[in-house]
């Protein structure tokens, strides 16, 4: 598997991302992205850093 999509309830984009990043899994995300912009971010963020 290479890739997940993240379709699920808003409260569990988060941690189910961060897990997906941390695997090193492709991601999309339903929208909206996070519940809020400090989730949003570090979401990004972590994903930045495996390019």
């Amino acid at each position: 598997m290479d890739a997940v999509i993240i379709d699920t309830p808003h409260y569990q984009h988060y941690p189910m991302t961060m897990d997906a990043i941390n695997a090193n899994k492709h991601v999309l995300v339903d929208k909206p992205m996070a519940i809020n912009l400090r989730e949003a971010d570090e979401m990004i963020n972590e994903a930045k850093k495996k390019i």
